[in-house]
């Protein structure tokens, strides 16, 4: 199988206005594996993070997307959630063509879920570790407020950590099924790079 099938059927593909890089917080850099090298960095407001790719059939989440959800893009979620506390991240499952209508949009909410679970955790983490700091202030001890995000930090501290239920509030899941295919043809490589949850940044969207 070459190069360019290994990177869709089992690889985190960063988009080049979608991430911070590995190990370079909040400035743009690159990230490098045996999967994707781009430079990127992390959307502001509106736009993709990341793109994660699937076996066919599966909703399992591969173990280099894992690392990359966890070193790379929880860091950016929580930047952009401390800086604006309404923003929400939409998770969208997609198939290939290969299933019927209802069987895809299944298998896409099930990869969305998948990938939610993942980014929970460490984008609680990131937002509860005393020793980060995103927007210039520490976030867990900074007011939480009643919409479960972050309300003045100019006003005084209080060391409420960001609750994950409260973190939860900003995250929707949502499936296209195969209705959204980045590939028309008939070829496995087609069929790949279709086989994805995306991953983006919403001013507005149903909660998950």
């Amino acid at each position: 199988m070459s190069r360019v099938v290994n990177v869709a059927v089992f690889s985190v593909l960063l988009l080049l206005s979608g991430c911070l890089g590995i190990h370079t917080s909040r400035r743009s850099g690159s990230t490098s594996s045996q999967f994707a090298d781009v430079e990127c960095q992390c959307p502001v407001k509106n736009g993709t993070v990341a793109v994660i790719h699937f076996r066919s059939g599966d909703f399992t989440v591969q173990p280099a997307a894992r690392q990359l959800i966890y070193e790379n893009i929880a860091e950016c979620i929580a930047l952009r959630i401390s800086e604006n506390p309404n923003l929400k991240v939409l998770i969208t499952g997609h198939t290939d063509k290969l299933d019927t209508l209802d069987n895809s949009l299944r298998l896409g909410k099930e990869r969305a879920i998948a990938v939610l679970e993942y980014l929970l955790g460490a984008v609680f983490e990131n937002l509860n570790d005393p020793a980060q700091e995103f927007g210039g202030f520490p976030i867990s001890s900074e007011k939480v407020g009643n919409s479960g995000g972050i309300s003045d930090p100019d006003s005084a501290a209080q060391t409420t950590p960001f609750s994950k239920d409260a973190l939860r509030n900003h995250f929707c899941t949502a499936s296209a099924g195969k209705n959204e295919l980045v590939d028309e043809g008939d070829t496995e490589e087609a069929h790949a790079r279709s086989r994805r949850v995306v991953i983006e940044f919403v001013q507005e969207c149903e909660q998950a």
